[in-house]
Parts: C-alpha cells; structure tokens; sequence
C-alpha cells in the first residue's frame, strides 16, 4: 500500500470518528434531555386524563342528582319562583294568629336570591296555634324561614308573640 492510500484512509477514519463523536454529541445533548422532559409530560398528561375521566364522572353524577332533585322538588323550585305578597301573607296568617303586623327590615341580597325580611307581631291564646302556623308555613306559596330568637311573652290570656322571618325567591327571574 502506498503511503498517499494510508494517508486517506487515516483521514476517512478520522472523519468518520468525528462524525460519530458529534452525532454522539448531539444524542447527549439534544434528544435524551428530550426524551426525559416526553416522559415527563407522558406523565403528567396521564395523570391529567385520570383526573379528567374522574371530573367527568362526577359531573354525570351530580347532573343526576340534580334531575333528581328536580323531580322530587318541583313544588320547592316553584315556590321559589313566587313573588312575595304582604297582604296574602297576613290574610294566610290570620287564619293560625291573630292581629298579624308586619315591619319591614332592611333585607341584603344575595346572588342567586333576594331576601326580604320583616318582623312580625301577634298574639294567640295558647302556643299549640303557633306551632301550627310554623309547621303549615311550608304549605305557603313562597319559601319562608323563621329566624331565631321568638319572644314569646306570656300574659292574661294571651300570649304576645315577636319573630323575625325572612322569604326567598329567586331573583335571575
């Protein structure tokens, strides 16, 4: 062999020997921090899906349980869409109290309901009366809550009666 052949097949070698180094090179620097970072963000990714398929399943859930609660609730959500009226309030009342007075107060709302609350003044002859009108206020047309405290006061055959109360209705309507 000549030494011109030598000298060639040194070069090719030494070009093939830095080629090799810098796709070696290139492999360490560039595509395995790649591949770590893909592992990476596989894994987030399918921690992402789990979490996804178990917020959809709570979804489906919770949209079941409120078409339920609608149904068993219609009247409910009906009564909360009723406008409060005073005077049928009172005429409603008088049927359970006597010498029914309402007060206005000032009422804050609410986002997804307004409030109106009011102080109410009676008298009955024995609190069974009461107790009947507490427990026939869900019969009403609207949503009415009795706030505590009741002062009750008892005197000479009657038994004078104050109570905050407060109605609900839905104010996106």
């Amino acid at each position: 062999m000549s030494k011109s052949s030598e000298n060639s097949t040194i070069k090719f070698l030494i070009y093939v020997l830095i080629f090799l180094l810098s796709v070696l090179a290139l492999l360490i620097f560039l595509v395995i921090p790649t591949i770590k970072s893909y592992k990476l963000n596989r894994s987030d990714l399918k921690t992402y899906n789990e979490k996804n398929e178990n917020l959809i399943l709570k979804e489906i859930e919770l949209k079941k349980n409120i078409e339920i609660f609608k149904k068993n609730n219609n009247k409910l959500i009906k009564t909360f869409d009723n406008k409060f009226d005073e005077k049928d309030f009172i005429q409603y009342s008088n049927k359970y109290l006597k010498n029914i007075k309402l007060f206005k107060l000032k009422g804050n709302s609410n986002q997804s309901f307004d409030d109106y609350n009011f102080t109410a003044s009676t008298s009955t002859k024995s609190p069974k009366e009461f107790f009947e009108f507490v427990k026939n206020l869900k019969n009403y047309k609207s949503i009415i809550k009795i706030n505590f405290p009741i002062s009750l006061v008892s005197k000479p055959n009657k038994i004078d009666i104050n109570l905050n109360m407060g109605v609900y209705k839905n104010s996106k309507k």
